[in-house]
């Protein structure tokens, strides 16, 4: 008598996402959010870096990615970004916004307010807000503001939506500020 053969096994959702091969465009996004994140880290002072609350590798990194230049600061730059890798990032950006906050800088808190106007003039009115940002600060780069109020103003509430908010922030920040 013959075998029988194994009705073949339903794999779950979770192995087909863990077998699911990331695309170039996947990666390249990955890839530049990690690059943005340890942009932003570095540029914090030592007492906003001790407030994230980050690893001990991880702060050790930044601090030294702060004092090098040349080949050796892109070999410590890809030191963080593996290391941001295996951390946990959503985490990581929450705490950045919350504590982002505050600001010791004198006119801050007016600049702030600035900015948050714009913020969310920008996502209400999009492009009409955009055309009046870019008559007030000629130097504002229109395509990329589009991009970000279009990705920003999505309704599903993504990691996307949030990323570009906070970029969307930063770019107002500096046209501002």
């Amino acid at each position: 008598m013959p075998a029988r053969s194994q009705p073949p096994e339903e794999t779950s959702e979770t192995e087909a996402e863990s077998t699911h091969r990331r695309s170039h465009r996947e990666k390249k996004q990955e890839r530049k959010a990690l690059e943005a994140l340890a942009q932003r880290l570095q540029s914090l002072r030592p007492h906003e870096l001790d407030a994230l609350g980050l690893d001990d590798d991880l702060r050790a990194a930044i601090d030294e990615l702060k004092a090098l230049s040349g080949s050796a600061r892109n070999r410590q730059a890809k030191l963080v970004h593996g290391l941001l890798r295996r951390s946990d990032l959503e985490a990581i950006e929450q705490r950045l916004d919350r504590g982002m906050g505050s600001s010791y800088a004198p006119g801050a808190v007016a600049e702030a307010g600035v900015s948050e106007q714009w913020l969310e003039r920008l996502l209400a009115e999009g492009d009409p807000a955009i055309q009046a940002l870019v008559e007030v600060q000629p130097e504002a780069d229109r395509r990329q503001l589009r991009q970000l109020v279009r990705t920003a103003s999505r309704t599903p509430e993504s990691a996307a939506t949030r990323r570009a908010k906070r970029a969307l922030r930063a770019v107002i920040q500096e046209l501002v500020g």
